[in-house]
């Protein structure tokens, strides 16, 4: 994955959002990915990016069925990801942080 991402023409902060989005998909819970939690903290527009390519894959009618699937779920994920850190970021109390499957310092 990291070799495929290293010659996709994005960001430094894309490539950071990218490279965590298979964590999720590794070891799925019924949390939230604090890895992705902390790839996404200070990168939320590249995240907002990220997530429009993701829908788009997702919309794709000539896409495979499980790669639309997934794109979705995953734009999804990041999407909420985002909310997350931006509700502990104005509030590092917020009860949003019990959302993510560990440890998150704004």
């Amino acid at each position: 994955m990291r070799q495929l991402v290293a010659v996709l023409p994005c960001s430094d902060a894309e490539r950071a959002i990218l490279l965590a989005l298979p964590d999720v998909c590794v070891a799925p819970t019924p949390l939230y990915s604090v890895a992705l939690a902390r790839a996404v903290k200070g990168r939320e527009l590249a995240a907002e990016g990220t997530i429009q390519i993701l829908r788009g894959m997702a919309d794709d009618t000539d896409a495979d069925d499980d790669v639309r699937a997934l794109s979705y779920a995953l734009a999804r994920e990041l999407g909420s990801i985002i909310k997350i850190v931006d509700a502990v970021e104005v509030d590092p109390m917020h009860s949003a942080r019990l959302l993510l499957d560990g440890p998150y310092q704004p």
